[in-house]
């Protein structure tokens, strides 16, 4: 039976009593002190039980850690808990990973210190040392997960909050279509000019205010329509191909200046060079009538 199993038979009831309740890290560590340490592969290791209680300790913190982000991931699932609470989370994150950061440091520094220095020290002392920078450096990774995911949250919730604002300003739009026709209608009619000195009839009023208010929105209905839509973006890969611009690049204002005068100037040209072929032999159809029959009427 080696100390292994001596320790696992004789001392596991009173260690599973221990982590139940705490206790100082001096008596935790005096307990380590008197555990079996015998054999005939075991040295007498004085750093064994220091790393032991270094590593439970670090455990217990870690244990401690991942309940807190666990709550935090929970918490994330409430938009309005989240904005409450997103400032203190995103530092606490921040301190954590700083704090463990410094914590895995310093714990190299004395490993490397004990490990060069003390020629006492065993396998078992360098495994816990090990051990507990790996746990150190996973909980890091996992706050940076968290750290991300909460990052990841809240653009989602900044997203979700643009968009509810891009509706209320629609929902404005189009009250915008109506209110912006009559304000321009009632100030028409309330200009002081002789035409209306006597003032206008209600009906007048009321027919014109709808009449405006449709055109309005017909015209708002057109800009939004597919059909118009798909022509402007045919007509801005056009533009863009022939003024030699990238696909999602800003066309300029003298980009489009030049390309609308050529392109106005060559359909005017078209529409002209298209009548002359038109009109040109209906002209001298009737030129030569003319003269044909302009001695007859003479005569």
């Amino acid at each position: 039976m080696t100390w292994k199993d001596d320790l696992t038979a004789h001392h596991m009831r009173a260690y599973i009593g221990g982590l139940q309740l705490p206790k100082p890290t001096l008596d935790e560590f005096d307990h380590l002190m008197q555990l079996p340490n015998k054999g005939k592969d075991t040295a007498y290791d004085p750093f064994r039980a220091l790393f032991r209680t270094i590593h439970d300790d670090t455990d217990s913190l870690v244990s401690i850690i991942r309940i807190s982000l666990q709550r935090i991931r929970e918490g994330t699932l409430d938009e309005d808990l989240m904005q409450k609470r997103v400032t203190f989370w995103r530092s606490l994150l921040h301190r954590l990973n700083f704090n463990l950061g410094e914590l895995d440091q310093n714990l190299k520094g004395f490993s490397q210190f004990v490990f060069e220095s003390g020629p006492e020290v065993t396998q078992v002392s360098e495994k816990l040392a090990q051990d507990t920078r790996q746990t150190l450096r996973t909980c890091m990774e996992l706050i940076e997960r968290s750290a991300r995911s909460l990052l990841s949250e809240m653009q989602i919730v900044d997203s979700r909050r643009s968009i509810a604002e891009a509706e209320s300003v629609s929902k404005l739009t189009e009250l915008a279509f109506v209110f912006i026709p009559l304000s321009f209608v009632v100030s028409l009619f309330s200009m002081q000019i002789h035409e209306l000195d006597d003032g206008v009839p209600l009906y007048q009023f009321t027919l014109v205010a709808i009449g405006f208010v449709v055109v309005a929105y017909a015209v708002r209905l057109s800009i939004r329509s597919s059909q118009l839509v798909e022509y402007k973006n045919k007509i801005f890969l056009q533009m863009r191909d022939e003024s030699n611009l990238q696909y999602n690049e800003a066309i300029p204002t003298h980009e489009f200046v030049v390309w609308a005068s050529w392109t106005i100037s060559g359909q005017i040209i078209k529409i002209l060079y298209a009548a002359v072929w038109v009109i040109g032999p209906l002209v001298l159809v009737l030129g030569a009538v003319a003269t044909v029959l302009s001695p007859i009427v003479l005569l």
